[in-house]
């Protein structure tokens, strides 16, 4: 089992507020999303950026507005 340091665990907190936020993200989006950044700093990531984006990858295309 992983136990994540107190500021990574703040790190990948605002990384998904931020990604749940732009993509107005439902709450089973959300869980998906917090998943996936779970996953990523399990690995060693621990870039704010990084999960960020992983969460928005994560998140995906029906989660954004569209455009046009």
């Amino acid at each position: 089992m992983n136990i994540f340091e107190p500021e990574l665990i703040a790190v990948m907190k605002a990384a998904l507020t931020q990604a749940a936020a732009e993509l107005r993200a439902s709450p089973s989006t959300q869980a998906f999303m917090a998943e996936r950044i779970l996953q990523t700093a399990a690995t060693g990531v621990s870039s704010p950026e990084e999960l960020k984006s992983v969460a928005m990858e994560a998140g995906g295309p029906a989660g954004r507005e569209v455009v046009g």
